[in-house]
């Protein structure tokens, strides 16, 4: 068993950073708080996918006073494939879930729709969102 697994961290500017966090479940609370800004985390969205993949977004327990995360918000829209209204704020990580709900890394097809979010340029528009006229 790996003793670290890979999550992606999206930033508020829609930097994407790819994080390998410890299977060990003190250490994972430690890196997952450290991720979020030293918050308690918080499942803020669960996908599981018709393929038997699951993936956990978290986000701060006290993230009110945060700015708003589009790029996550438009990540957790491409990965559950229907609309979503959802008012993110601060960083958000997301991980891969086993059956049994433990973290686990990232599946490649979660890793390959959450990367489509990240903007060339830190805090533009996502390319891939572009309308061209």
């Amino acid at each position: 068993m790996p003793s670290t697994v890979h999550a992606l961290l999206v930033d508020t500017d829609g930097k994407i950073t790819d994080l390998h966090i410890s299977t060990e479940n003190a250490e994972q609370i430690t890196q997952v708080r450290e991720a979020l800004g030293g918050d308690i985390p918080q499942v803020f969205h669960y996908i599981s996918d018709a393929d038997g993949t699951n993936t956990v977004a978290f986000a701060a327990l006290h993230r009110q006073y945060l700015p708003p995360n589009v790029y996550a918000a438009l990540a957790v829209h491409l990965l559950i494939d229907r609309p979503l209204i959802a008012d993110i704020q601060g960083p958000v990580l997301f991980m891969g879930s086993s059956s049994d709900f433990r973290m686990c890394a990232l599946d490649i097809e979660a890793v390959r729709k959450i990367r489509t979010v990240e903007p060339e340029t830190p805090g533009t528009f996502p390319s891939v969102f572009r309308t061209h006229s």
